[in-house]
């Protein structure tokens, strides 16, 4: 039994680990070239920079590991349970992850070209900003998983459940989303996305959310975006309250002259440290706070592009985030404004661990 145990940098190649109690290890830098974890309890373990060539992760429990940035490529996960996973900016081309549970896993910004999710469970994951070129997500289950901004070419969605997915921005290259494949498309948000090539039936589209979106002849429909609107007030997570300062030393920051709702926010780990997202009504922010929650960079993300806010001005004070999700951030975005962010975010992967384990 290794559980709990700092395993860095330590060369385990060719060892054979069937079935081991291996829950919260810490495998950093760690050599696993042609380790066989088959059937291992690997719960909550930190895999970052590790060798994993030839890994065997079948029926593995992975169940809130981190494995952020970790290069997967044709790493067979097939059982595995990943759970609530780190898995963002990982390169997982070519693996396969055929019956495996991936629900509430984060796997933005992850290479996932040629990736096999046949017949899984990816309900309210997220998967921004990634590659999926050629992955096949055939009879997959992706309720409420978050897409957004993500670029489908040639990907593969016959019988996948998309109702209620956000492909808010996503582009569809050679993608067939056509009804007659059993694609389920009801309160799909295809908000900014672009269907320029994609195969699909108008009718298809009658129960998705169309706003600022581009069809396949070029046109944009903005059909639901009076409903989004209206809906905003409800689906209200938190809000976004911004003022600018005048000359007065002494400023009232209740002087608000700009409130947006916020969608969503999510906070993760990343090497050690934090990673803040949230979406308002009009776009995206990154927040990289450090393991005292000051935050360290902010930017405004505007599809690939990542706008650095500046920062000159912020007095380091930092975010108050409580064990039931509710957060409140207070901070200088130039030297003449100011912002609060309020609200309630989720936790993701092993965030909530790391941040109340204490």
């Amino acid at each position: 039994m290794l559980n709990n145990t700092d395993l860095q940098k330590i060369d385990l190649r060719n060892v054979d680990l069937d079935s081991a109690l291996l829950e919260g290890a810490n495998f950093q830098d760690a050599n696993l070239q042609e380790t066989n974890f088959t059937n291992a309890n690997l719960t909550s373990v930190d895999l970052r920079n590790a060798n994993l060539q030839g890994f065997n992760f079948q029926d593995a429990s992975l169940q809130s590991a981190n494995l952020h940035g970790v290069n997967l490529k044709g790493v067979n996960f097939n059982g595995a349970n990943l759970r609530l996973a780190n898995l963002s900016s990982a390169d997982l081309s070519d693996a396969s992850f055929n019956n495996v549970q991936l629900s509430r896993a984060n796997l933005d910004e992850a290479d996932l070209s040629n990736t096999k999710f046949r017949y899984i469970n990816l309900e309210s994951a997220s998967l921004r900003f990634a590659n999926l070129r050629f992955a096949d997500f055939r009879g997959a289950n992706l309720q409420n998983t978050d897409f957004s901004d993500a670029i489908f070419t040639d990907a593969n969605f016959e019988s996948a459940d998309l109702r209620k997915a956000n492909l808010r921005g996503v582009r569809f290259i050679n993608t067939d989303i056509n009804s007659t494949n059993n694609i389920n498309l009801t309160g799909t948000n295809l908000s900014d996305a672009i269907l320029l090539h994609a195969v699909y039936k108008d009718t298809q589209l009658e129960n998705a959310i169309l706003c600022n979106t581009t069809l396949r002849d070029g046109l944009i429909s903005n059909r639901d975006c009076h409903d989004i609107s209206n809906s905003n007030e409800n689906e209200l997570i938190g809000e976004i309250l911004c003022g600018g300062y005048s000359q007065d030393p002494n400023p009232e920051f209740g002087d608000y002259i700009n409130r947006r709702l916020m969608l969503s926010a999510t906070i993760e780990t990343d090497n050690g440290e934090f990673k803040l997202w949230i979406r308002e009504t009009d776009g995206r922010f990154l927040l990289k706070l450090n393991q005292n929650l000051v935050v360290q960079e902010a930017y405004s993300v505007e599809g690939v592009e990542y706008l650095p806010w500046n920062l000159v001005a912020y007095d380091g004070s930092p975010m108050q985030i409580n064990q039931d999700g509710s957060f409140l951030l207070v901070m200088m975005v130039s030297t003449r404004s100011s912002c609060e962010f309020r609200g309630k975010l989720e936790f993701l992967g092993d965030a909530e661990t790391k941040l109340f384990s204490n």
